[in-house]
């Protein structure tokens, strides 16, 4: 139990309700009703192990916060959700409507909840089947997947393997400026008009063919935004790259400002770090299974930011609104956690985007600040 004063109610209320419940109690010494009700608020809210918490402020010495709640009479009780008065009552209540009232507030654990809380890679896939906008399923199977394949530094989910091509190819696009793509004789990514035989926008060379991928990046002018590539042809008979012929192509896609794609849906299932991790290769987006990952987002920016880098902005293509909005509901519901994020990254391309991407997106919506905000009237659900 807090007590909360005028100074410090922006920051211990209203903050802190973006976080967890906030049960505001508002009573005076001299209140006979608020000397019962108090001690039955402390023993219920604390009940919850910190699902819910509970402030007192003194309305005698406290007079903004009780005019911002517009209190006439006391003890009068209100609960804060994302800085807004979710429920109240006035005057003191039994104890078991207290616990009707409080129980209202605290989070349920859900069946979604208990796999994510197992934490391994089929429990967190259970979880999303379960409740698809799950925010720590979303950010913990993410993680998972990053650190299972090194080139990855930042996921977006989707809904099938063809958007997640689709995705990848408007990054391209984006990314260079350039509207064509080269592909190879025999691969699928997809069923998109994009992908299929005679789109205007695919170049097609045969496969194993370096020179002919020479010859179309080498050409002064190229309009070639990005080279899609599998580890194997898949539905073109599971004919294998020659030896270092990938690698060979990934560096002239590198040399000649054009992104690598690697196609890994069904590669990544060969080992744990996938296809690329046992050819050695590094390519700037991968796709797998039904997810697109733009690898090296942050390497690609570093190549083409001098000319591209509004473009890659204004389409915010580097990072999911959805993985930032599953960082926000995660710090909703457990601050502990995003302080940790703050100090700590696990590398420094981590560290990076954290710094770069999620912190700020987090400060914007009141969390990871110190700084102090003019008091403002609590709005109302």
């Amino acid at each position: 139990m807090l007590e909360v004063t005028d100074d410090t109610f922006e920051r211990d209320v209203l903050d802190r309700s973006t976080e967890v419940p906030v049960v505001v109690d508002l009573w005076a010494e001299w209140c006979g009703p608020c000397r019962t009700l108090g001690p039955i608020l402390e023993r219920v809210v604390g009940a919850t192990d910190g699902k819910v918490e509970l402030v007192k402020v003194d309305v005698d010495a406290n007079p903004r916060v009780a005019s911002t709640f517009q209190v006439q009479s006391i003890p009068a009780v209100f609960a804060l959700k994302d800085r807004k008065i979710v429920d109240s009552f006035i005057g003191a209540i039994p104890e078991p409507a207290v616990r009707e009232f409080v129980d209202r507030l605290a989070p349920v654990e859900t069946e979604a909840d208990r796999l994510v809380a197992a934490g391994d890679e089929a429990s967190l896939r259970q979880a999303l089947e379960l409740q698809p906008d799950h925010a720590g399923a979303i950010v913990a199977l993410a993680e998972l997947l990053a650190a299972r394949v090194a080139s990855v530094q930042r996921v977006r989910f989707t809904n099938s393997g063809t958007e997640a091509a689709l995705l990848a190819a408007r990054i391209a696009v984006r990314a260079t400026g350039r509207r064509r793509l080269l592909m190879f004789d025999g691969a699928y990514h997809g069923s998109a008009t994009l992908f299929l035989p005679g789109s205007p926008d695919v170049v097609r060379v045969p496969w194993n063919d370096l020179d002919a991928v020479v010859a179309l990046l080498g050409r002064p002018g190229h309009d070639i935004a990005a080279v899609f590539a599998e580890p194997f042809l898949g539905a073109g008979g599971v004919r294998p790259a020659a030896p270092g012929f990938l690698a060979d192509v990934a560096g002239l896609a590198r040399d000649r400002d054009v992104l690598f794609v690697l196609d890994e849906v069904q590669g990544l299932r060969n080992g744990f770090g996938g296809e690329q991790g046992r050819l050695g290769l590094t390519p700037d987006l991968t796709l797998l299974f039904d997810l697109s990952v733009p690898e090296s987002a942050v390497r690609t920016r570093r190549r083409v930011a001098a000319k591209h880098t509004d473009r890659l902005d204004s389409e915010n293509v580097e990072f999911h609104e959805r993985v930032r909005e599953a960082y926000l509901k995660i710090a909703k519901s457990n601050p502990q956690r995003v302080r940790v994020i703050d100090a700590h990254g696990s590398s420094p391309e981590t560290h990076e985007m954290v710094m770069d991407i999620v912190i700020p997106f987090l400060k914007e919506r009141g969390f990871v600040s110190e700084e102090r905000r003019a008091q403002t009237r609590v709005p109302r659900t």
